[in-house]
């Protein structure tokens, strides 16, 4: 009776042990968590100079400068359709105002020559 009461502790105590494991590995998730978060941070501000960490920033550069030229003419197009689009509602604006004067019976002096 006196080995299967200590068997029976020690079954106990490892069950308590791994329990207590369990607790305390679930208290420490969030902060192995923010600490693997501070760590990829940092790698990504370049704190970290490993090797593979200046590849993975080096080729993350290139891909954004490739991303960048490869955007850069739609960009300018859209820029210049945006100026032309723009321009167009000027002149119409100004068109307008040109018939609405030419309604007036007040000479239009932008068209006016002293000729006639």
């Amino acid at each position: 009776p006196g080995e299967a009461l200590i068997v029976d502790v020690v079954a106990l105590t490892q069950r308590q042990r791994k329990e207590l494991e369990v607790a305390s590995v679930a208290k420490l998730q969030p902060f192995a968590r923010w600490c693997r978060f501070l760590r990829a941070t940092r790698k990504l501000q370049g704190f970290c100079r490993g090797r593979a960490c200046r590849q993975a920033l080096r080729r993350k550069r290139d891909a954004t400068v490739l991303l960048q030229a490869l955007f850069r003419p739609i960009l300018a197009l859209r820029r210049v359709r945006a100026w032309k689009a723009s321009r167009e509602a000027a002149l119409t604006a100004l068109e307008q105002r040109k018939r609405a004067r030419a309604g007036t019976s007040r000479p239009n002096l932008a068209t006016w020559s002293p000729g006639g």
